[in-house]
């Protein structure tokens, strides 16, 4: 739902390719402290992450199936990295 923490369109996110997967939430220590972070996993065999992981989420909207989380996601730059926003919109398939 954002590029490098700008907010999309809703016709511009609503239209990107889908990824399916297995939503995971852990939490990791550091030096700091700990972390809490959500990871969009391959299923089957050995999982492979689908999109940066999204370190502090935080549930925003839940409802008809659909759960929006937002946190930070970790960026390259020219000038090292750096922390932007960004919202995951996740479906969730009953099967």
């Amino acid at each position: 739902m954002r590029r490098r923490g700008h907010r999309l369109e809703h016709r511009d996110w609503i239209n990107q390719p889908v990824m399916e997967g297995a939503l995971s939430m852990a939490e990791m220590s550091t030096k700091h402290g700990y972390v809490r972070y959500a990871c969009l996993l391959t299923g089957g065999g050995l999982p492979e992450r689908l999109l940066p992981d999204l370190y502090e989420p935080v549930l925003v909207n839940l409802g008809n199936w659909i759960l929006v989380l937002r946190g930070f996601e970790r960026c390259d730059g020219r000038e090292g990295r750096f922390s932007v926003v960004q919202e995951w919109h996740c479906t969730i398939e009953v099967t």
